[in-house]
């Protein structure tokens, strides 16, 4: 059986590792995880030190906003730009 490597402390992201909180059905390393919004989130050590995982879906949520948001502005300096 392989050796889990402790990542406690690494950063992914808005993600710290707080601790490592065993192994998944399938033998994988999971990591109990805060995010710097405050949210717990459980994840793969491998999506950790991959940066698949960044946040606990906070960074989507914002940068779906920002997206939104643009997009608002530029409706609204079309619709008042002379014809």
């Amino acid at each position: 059986m392989a050796h889990i490597k402790d990542l406690t402390g690494y950063e992914s992201g808005k993600l710290i590792v707080q601790s490592m909180a065993g192994k998944g059905e399938d033998g994988k390393s999971i990591c109990r995880c805060k995010c710097k919004c405050g949210c717990i989130k459980y994840v793969r050590g491998q999506y950790i030190t991959s940066k698949r995982t960044k946040s606990c879906g906070c960074l989507l949520r914002e940068n779906s906003y920002r997206i939104a948001e643009r997009r608002r502005e530029a409706r609204e300096a079309l619709a008042s730009s002379p014809r």
